[in-house]
């Protein structure tokens, strides 16, 4: 019910001779919304421009713990200290402004609960006569227990999220992979968007002294069970590859392994075989729904480096049991280097339209992709740039890696919305030390 403050016999009291003109003004205003404020379900009070409660319903008698008589005539702050000294600065801008204000978050505890936080949401407005403001009407919304439950689930996402990256980052080999006779840099750069950590994966493995095996993948999904799958698969591959290392044999198990699984699961991976031969190295590789690999061939005689893909892709893994998968060849010459990727970099998006020519006419949205071609042109450009040429054959693995991810950062203005994976590695021209970059 709404409050007003009576004086001894029970009459409503009236202002003092001194009190300002606004307070009847008000008053008069008020006795029109009495019946609005009589079982609302929000808290709601009235207050002079002094900022005193004139009127009170019930549920603000509750949520300050307080009956009507001891809020009437007293200000936020005389009745609850610091969170009404909160609210007064929030009403004084009000009425000085003659602006409504909506959803303001206030938290704290009244005085007559000691110990209880409580969340509220709060709307004030100016109550005006004819074109004076005489008072403010506030408008209170418990929301402790949402905000409690928001908190809650918060912190929950935060300590998902983090199982996800510890898992993931666990799952993950060293990050400075090392291949005798050669050089190689690996980049794994988790998506920086709301999105989970997700499924993303590479390996380099050791088969014998001539003989290693190059890996990356991406497992479908986001979160702990990609992550986890994600580092499944990786041991899968070293399981394969010590029965048979032929890249079509290796995809062809993890097939089956994925296949098996009670819940269903869907990879894209490349396999690389990599095999001494001479001065250089033959690749054999099979893919399975993923970005073929690239070969960046070294400039030679004057003519500018060239960029091909190697071997075309089958079907993703996870979809159809007993899937043959098809490899292809290519050899490496000392300068080349191989690069594999997954579609992180190629589907990175730019965070507005690119602007055609002079016309200014947005391109077509697929054209925002960061896409293959601008990878090829990314590692010719990095590959002929004088720091490639003043930077010693160990270190161009690290160089091309590098020059893609920052590529692909500034286009996609640091907005990832994948995991970006790179597996580079380079021939040496000269002898070469076993070291990883």
């Amino acid at each position: 019910m709404a409050t007003e403050t009576r004086d001894d016999d029970g009459a409503a009291a009236r202002p003092s001779a001194s009190a300002p003109a606004s307070t009847d003004a008000l008053l008069e205003v008020l006795a029109q919304f009495d019946s609005l404020l009589e079982g609302a379900p929000l808290g709601i009070g009235i207050f002079d421009r002094d900022l005193r409660h004139v009127r009170v319903n019930a549920v603000l008698e509750e949520m300050n713990g307080r009956p009507a008589d001891q809020l009437l005539g007293r200000t936020p702050s005389e009745v609850n200290g610091e969170v009404g000294a909160q609210a007064e600065v929030f009403y004084r801008q009000v009425m000085d402004r003659g602006v409504a204000m909506r959803d303001v978050r206030l938290t704290g505890e009244v005085t007559a609960r000691p110990g209880q936080v409580r969340h509220w949401s709060t709307t004030f407005y100016p109550v005006r006569r004819e074109d004076e403001v005489v008072g403010l009407c506030v408008i209170v919304d418990d929301v402790t227990a949402e905000q409690e439950l928001s908190d809650a689930l918060a912190k929950s996402r935060r300590d998902f999220q983090r199982l996800a990256e510890d898992l993931q980052r666990d799952l993950l080999p060293p990050a400075h992979p090392v291949v005798a006779d050669a050089d190689v840099a690996a980049i794994y750069r988790p998506a920086n968007t709301a999105s989970r950590v997700g499924g993303d994966f590479y390996d380099v493995v050791e088969l014998d002294a001539r003989r290693w095996l190059l890996v990356i993948g991406d497992v479908q999904g986001k979160g702990p069970l990609a992550a986890s799958l994600s580092g499944a698969l990786r041991y899968a591959v070293r399981t394969a590859a010590v029965v048979d290392p032929d890249p079509a044999h290796v995809m062809a198990t993890v097939n089956a392994v994925l296949m098996g699984l009670e819940h269903e699961a869907t990879c894209t991976a490349v396999c690389a075989l990599l095999e001494r031969d001479g001065a250089g190295w033959s690749v054999c590789v099979a893919s399975a729904g993923h970005p073929a690999p690239l070969v960046v061939r070294g400039a030679t005689n004057g003519s500018p480096p060239t960029v091909e893909g190697v071997g075309a892709s089958n079907l993703l893994l996870g979809i159809v049991n007993g899937v043959r998968y098809d490899a292809a060849r290519a050899g490496l010459a000392p300068g080349d280097s191989l690069v594999l990727y997954t579609d992180g970099i190629t589907e990175a998006r730019a965070p507005r339209p690119v602007l055609a020519g002079d016309d200014g006419r947005p391109l077509d949205a697929a054209i925002t992709l960061f896409g293959e071609a601008r990878l090829r042109a990314v590692l010719t450009e990095v590959t002929t740039s004088g720091s490639a040429r003043s930077t010693a054959d160990r270190g161009r693995a690290d160089l091309l890696a590098r020059g893609i991810d920052d590529a692909v950062q500034a286009f996609a203005s640091g907005r990832l919305r994948d995991d970006v994976t790179l597996l580079v590695l380079h021939v040496p021209q000269s002898d070469p030390r076993p070291t990883g970059r």
